[in-house]
């Protein structure tokens, strides 16, 4: 979402196309700057064997490190103190078409898109069939590979996609435009099952369970309890053996507390880390 939101703000701030066609070349810039980013922890992962949930967590930080360097340089509007671009103009954001903004028929149009992508499609069933057994794909002659890449590189897109659509709702590029929406995405892909469809319904629920939790001023209360649960989530995808996967709570809180160690020395190279908790 970063490099998507990074890639439109970049036809903003360039001045590239006329007015009239510049929304369209945004859509574009940030569906390549998706991309493009996916594309590094792909590469990782099929030559390195680099687990990607890992590679994509860390990147995010290179990503915000990359954006921040542009919002405090050449991107920062010299109009304001605070690291944000320069505004958008109405050419440059989603309008309302009948009283509806025109990024939600795109979100829908992308979700019908993936719904047919996945399940009524042959690249779809190729998609299935590598993923329960890549080997077996590979022996019958599936194009793992370009499958593979190939849904990564849309997935990355979607992403960009979803950058471009924070940034014309906020009017610019900030430096917190993308604040606590990809642990909502993972929550919402792991409620939907990784349906297409179903994505959309569950994340409007999704939403509505957090703006009714900010209007009841429970922000405090159930979001930490929140983060928890992608936290596990988390433990449980990248390290299956974990106690907050195998139900050991016990487990699993010692765990909590050692990566929170280790999260804590990489921000501050101050703070003692044993590593030994994590075994």
């Amino acid at each position: 979402m970063i490099f998507g939101g990074l890639g439109a703000t970049a036809i903003v701030v360039y001045g590239l196309g006329p007015p009239g066609l510049r929304l369209p070349l945004m859509i574009a810039a940030s569906a390549l700057g998706g991309m493009a980013w996916a594309l590094l922890p792909a590469l990782l992962a099929y030559r390195l064997r680099i687990n990607e949930i890992i590679t994509t967590l860390l990147l995010n930080y290179v990503a915000a490190a990359v954006m921040l360097e542009l919002l405090f340089g050449p991107w920062h509007d010299p109009k304001d103190f605070f690291p944000h671009s320069q505004v958008f103009g109405a050419a440059e954001r989603f309008s309302k078409l009948a009283g509806v903004g025109t990024e939600m028929l795109l979100a829908l149009g992308v979700a019908l898109l993936m719904a047919w992508l996945v399940h009524g499609s042959r690249i779809g069933l190729y998609m299935k069939v590598i993923h329960a057994n890549p080997r077996m794909a590979l022996a019958v002659g599936l194009p793992v590979a370009a499958v593979s890449f190939g849904a990564v590189l849309l997935s990355g897109a979607i992403a960009g996609l979803a950058g471009l659509v924070l940034v014309s709702q906020e009017g610019r590029l900030s430096d917190g435009f993308v604040a606590g929406y990809g642990f909502s995405g993972i929550l919402i892909a792991f409620l939907a099952r990784n349906h297409p469809a179903a994505v959309g319904v569950v994340a409007l629920l999704v939403a509505m369970l957090f703006e009714a939790i900010a209007w009841a001023g429970l922000d405090n209360l159930v979001l930490p309890l929140v983060g928890y649960l992608l936290l596990r989530i988390y433990l449980a995808l990248v390290w299956p053996n974990s106690g907050f996967a195998t139900g050991r709570l016990v487990d699993g809180y010692e765990q909590l507390n050692g990566a929170a160690m280790l999260l804590g020395r990489l921000q501050n190279p101050a703070v003692p880390v044993r590593l030994s908790v994590l075994l």
